[in-house]
């Protein structure tokens, strides 16, 4: 059989009635199945004394409830000395621990009586949940205290295979024409040189021509405008590109 959650309340002495409302929660969770402590149970004194008592007590829990009001702030803070400075010793404590921690917090859980306030939780711990002890907070404190979640995620199932999106395809072109488009956008680079400017005009007009040099019975330095057609037939070279 697992062990009981252990739990610490730590509380202000407010007054006779917060402390009832304090020890009816302890006798609930122990009622419950929660090992809860608090100063109430102990006869008289703690032999090793209040301070090293308290410092055993937050150190052993699995969880420390603090009980914030307004007077419990201040004490908190160190803000208040007239009554019991038991709450003062125990912020120094859960402060050192956080602070020791980087703040990764999964001990110390701030709690507030039915008609508290958020503004009564300690600055430090207003980043993380705090529970209003009515009943339906109670239930949510003590899902948490006895690692009952009320939410349990479902196993992950298959992968759903989705349909991929179809795209039309351009049209292939044959190697002769890819080729010719190729000479006809690098005969217009060439029309940019001077050498090139009587031919330009007449390229413009007709784009089914383009530059071809050294045909059979050319001189080799004329440049011709042709059909490809015909510059293929006639093995000639294309102005630019070797044949």
């Amino acid at each position: 059989m697992s062990q009981p959650i252990r739990v610490f309340i730590s509380y202000s002495h407010d007054d006779d009635a917060h402390r009832e409302f304090v020890l009816r929660l302890a006798n609930r969770l122990r009622a419950e199945g929660v090992e809860s402590w608090i100063d109430q149970y102990v006869p008289g004194f703690p032999p090793q004394g209040w301070q090293r008592w308290m410092e055993n007590e937050i150190e052993q829990a699995n969880f420390v409830l603090l009980i914030c009001t307004p007077l419990y702030l201040k004490r908190f803070r160190g803000e208040d000395f007239d009554g019991g400075r038991g709450v003062n010793f125990e912020s120094v404590i859960v402060s050192q621990m956080l602070y020791s921690d980087r703040y990764h917090n999964t001990k110390f859980i701030p709690v507030l009586p039915e008609q508290g306030a958020i503004e009564h939780v300690p600055t430090a711990l207003q980043i993380y949940n705090t529970y209003w002890l009515h009943d339906a907070g109670y239930q949510a404190l003590y899902r948490l205290l006895t690692r009952q979640p009320a939410v349990t995620p479902p196993p992950a199932g298959e992968r759903i295979q989705l349909p991929e999106k179809t795209v039309a395809v351009l049209p292939s072109l044959s190697v002769e024409t890819a080729y010719l488009q190729s000479l006809l956008q690098h005969s217009e680079i060439l029309f940019a040189d001077k050498t090139y400017t009587a031919l330009s005009g007449q390229f413009q007009q007709d784009r089914s021509l383009i530059p071809s040099t050294c045909m059979p019975g050319v001189n080799k330095s004329a440049v011709n405008l042709m059909p490809p057609q015909r510059c293929f037939a006639n093995n000639a070279s294309i102005a630019g590109f070797p044949a």
